[in-house]
């Protein structure tokens, strides 16, 4: 068991070195047919705009190859970066094929939200590709953006960490049945929390700062590993209370890629709901998979104490990591 509980640590501290920043990583491009070829415009984070965008984008119009210029380089305020280029395709495409090779120089959780004839599609690295056939009625984007949302939380190492952290509450002599009480009470609060805090960015069109909101998150992961390790007393009763602000700083650092791809007002209220629910799929489903191994363990005291300290130092010495990593 000790062997198993030093593996998990490693495992964390691994996270801990591949995944040293979680911003969202969502960049947004409007791909506008004209009368021979395609008009496109990219808006990314100004740390995160690739070299050679335009030769890493490739586009084919009824199976021919469509060379891309570039246009126009700019700044995007307040922290972003605006790239404009013409691909001439020599005709006005029935056909567009486009592959965003560019998601290969990008950390591998980057989304990148692209606006074709009016619909939206979600190229990831591990699908960077889309075939449209643009004489069909455009798809809604609601789905896209509910696979968005999944996405983002299952590539988000400081949000999973969080999540455990919350989860590994004390036996003591609590009964299985207010344990799992608790947890549904830390989970609830904590998707109060995030979902207020996103409605309130997004649809305000304005949040905190990456800079502060960043930081911020690893803290939560922090201190939820510490107040396991640490508090002499069970927290599980209490412990939503502080989950429910936690929360409302995780919902801005989500809300912060829907903010940069500027989608139009009307649409707004489906993408918000769309993100958040795909969020809340992907907590869904990691938890049911986590609790029941944890509940499963908790019939052997010893072995369930041995590893959640061992998962709560790790949580917390992540945490601690991120936090350093995001202040340089």
């Amino acid at each position: 068991m000790k062997k198993l509980a030093l593996a998990l640590f490693a495992v964390i501290m691994l996270v801990a070195t591949t995944a040293a920043a979680h911003a969202i990583g969502v960049s947004r491009g409007t791909y506008a047919i004209t009368n021979d070829g395609v008009d496109a415009t990219w808006i990314f984070r100004q740390e995160e705009a690739p070299r050679d965008l335009v030769a890493d984008t490739h586009i084919e119009a009824d199976g021919t190859p469509c060379p891309g210029k570039l246009d126009t380089t700019a700044p995007d305020p307040p922290d972003g970066t605006r790239v404009t280029a013409h691909f001439a395709c020599g005709h006005q495409p029935r056909h567009l094929r486009l592959r965003a090779d560019f998601l290969q120089r990008l950390p591998s959780g980057h989304a990148h939200v692209a606006t074709i004839d009016g619909a939206e599609h979600l190229l990831l690295l591990a699908k960077p590709d889309v075939d449209i056939d643009l004489a069909a009625p455009p798809s809604p984007g609601f789905f896209g953006f509910v696979r968005a949302g999944v996405e983002h939380i299952l590539t988000g190492a400081d949000h999973l960490l969080f999540l455990l952290g919350l989860v590994l509450l004390r036996r003591d002599d609590s009964s299985k049945k207010e344990r799992m009480k608790a947890v549904v009470f830390v989970l609830t609060a904590f998707t109060i929390g995030h979902s207020i805090s996103l409605a309130i960015a997004t649809l305000g069109g304005h949040a905190p700062s990456a800079r502060i909101v960043e930081p911020l998150v690893a803290l939560s992961v922090a201190y939820v590993g510490a107040e396991n390790l640490f508090a002499k007393h069970t927290v599980a009763k209490r412990r939503w209370m502080i989950t429910l602000p936690f929360g409302l700083i995780h919902g801005f650092a989500f809300a912060s890629g829907l903010l940069l791809v500027r989608l139009p007002r009307k649409d707004l209220p489906v993408a918000l709901v769309g993100f958040n629910l795909g969020v809340e799929l992907g907590q869904l489903g990691v938890m049911l998979l986590v609790l029941p191994l944890l509940f499963l363990l908790a019939r052997r005291e010893r072995a369930y104490d041995l590893v959640r300290a061992v998962l709560s130092a790790g949580v917390l010495v992540c945490g601690l990591v991120w936090f350093v990593q995001r202040l340089l």
